[in-house]
C-alpha cells in the first residue's frame, strides 16, 4: 500500500525551512567555491579546476544531506501538527522540535567550517576555532535535551519501565566508549600544521575542554540514547503494529543522528592521523558520514509517513 504525502498545510513553516535550507545551500556554495584554502591543491598538487570539481562532489552530497534533514524533519513536525490535542501531542511536537534543530546544527555547523578560512591569516583566528567547536558541543547538548524531554513525556501516556537488562548493557557500552574517546582526547596532540586541522586543543589545555567541549557532548550523547531508549519502549506498549514500526523507524533515524555525531567529533580531534589517507579515502569517509545523516532523517521520514497514515486512513 502506498503511504499518503503529508499534507504541508499541518505545519505552516515547511516552505520557510525548504527556501532557508535552500539559501544556505547557496552560501556553502559560495563559501566553497571561494574558499581560500589552498592546503588540499598542494598537497594532492591539483590544478585549480581540478580543485573546483572536487569541491562541487564535495557540495553536492552536502546538498542533498541537508535536504534530506529538512525533509525528515518537517515531515515529522507536520505529524506532530495533525494530532494536536491528542495525549501525546505534546511530546511529539518536542521530539519534532528537536529534529529539526539537529538540522539546524548540521547546517549552522556546516556554514560556520566553510567561514573559517577566510579569517586564517586574521588576529582572531584561534578564538574563531575555539568559539566553532564550542558552539557545536553546546548545540549539540540543547538538541539532546529537547529530544530527552520529549521522550520522557512519552511517560505521560504510557507507563514503561525506561531501564532494563538491555537499556542496562547499552548504557555499559556507551560508558565504555565514553571512557576510550576521553582517553583519545587526552592523548591528543593538536597541530596548526598542514598535517592536520587546527581545533581548540591547539590552544586550550586538555584538562579545561574535557569541562567545556568534551563533557556537554557525553552529556549530549547519553540524552540521546535516554531518549532512543524511552521512543523503543514506548513503541512497545502501544497497540497497533504501523505504529509500532512508524516508532521504530523514528529510534533507527535518531540512533543514525547519534553515531554520526560521535563519528564527527572522533574524526575531528583525530585529524592529524587522517592527513597521511589518500585523496580517494578522505572521500569515501567524508560520503560516508553524508550517507549516514541522509539515512538517520530517511528513516524519520517514513516514521513520520506512516504515522500520518494512521491519521489519514480510517
Amino acid at each position: 500500500m502506498k503511504l499518503p504525502s503529508l499534507p504541508q498545510s499541518s505545519w505552516p513553516y515547511t516552505r520557510a525551512c525548504y527556501v532557508t535550507a535552500g539559501l544556505a545551500i547557496v552560501a556553502l556554495v559560495v563559501l566553497t567555491m571561494l574558499s581560500p584554502n589552498a592546503s588540499a591543491s598542494s598537497q594532492y598538487h591539483f590544478t585549480s579546476v581540478t580543485t573546483n570539481i572536487l569541491r562541487i562532489t564535495i557540495i553536492i552530497p552536502i546538498a542533498i544531506a541537508w535536504l534530506f534533514g529538512v525533509r525528515g524533519a518537517t515531515a515529522f513536525k507536520a505529524y506532530a501538527g495533525m494530532i494536536n490535542g491528542s495525549p501525546e501531542a505534546s511530546a511529539i511536537n518536542l521530539i519534532a522540535n528537536g529534529l529539526l534543530l539537529t538540522v539546524l546544527f548540521f547546517v549552522v555547523s556546516g556554514l560556520i567550517g566553510s567561514l573559517l578560512p577566510f579569517y586564517r591569516h586574521s588576529a582572531g583566528y584561534e578564538a574563531l576555532i575555539v568559539l566553532h567547536d564550542h558552539v557545536g558541543s553546546l548545540f549539540s547538548l540543547a538538541v539532546f535535551y529537547v529530544l530527552y524531554r520529549g521522550s520522557d513525556r512519552l511517560h505521560r501516556v504510557t507507563r514503561f519501565q525506561t531501564w532494563t537488562r538491555n537499556s542496562a548493557w547499552i548504557l555499559v557500552a556507551f560508558a565504555i566508549f565514553a571512557i576510550a574517546f576521553v582517553l583519545l582526547f587526552t592523548s591528543y596532540r593538536a597541530t596548526s600544521s598542514a598535517g592536520g586541522s587546527p581545533n581548540s586543543l591547539t590552544y586550550i589545555s586538555s584538562n579545561i575542554l574535557l569541562i567545556t567541549l568534551i563533557a556537554p557532548y557525553l552529556a549530549g550523547w547519553f540524552m540521546g540514547i535516554i531518549t532512543c531508549i524511552n521512543i523503543s519502549r514506548f513503541a512497545g506498549q502501544v497497540k497497533g503494529k504501523l505504529y509500532r514500526q512508524a516508532l521504530h523507524n523514528l529510534v533507527r533515524g535518531l540512533w543514525t543522528v547519534i553515531i554520526l555525531s560521535m563519528a564527527i567529533q572522533i574524526i575531528t580531534f583525530a585529524s592529524r592521523y587522517l592527513a597521511g589517507m589518500s585523496l580517494a579515502g578522505v572521500l569515501l569517509l567524508l560520503y560516508a558520514l553524508l550517507v549516514l545523516y541522509a539515512l538517520g532523517f530517511l528513516f524519520v521520514r517514513e516514521g513520520a509517513k506512516k504515522l500520518a497514515q494512521l491519521e489519514i486512513i480510517p
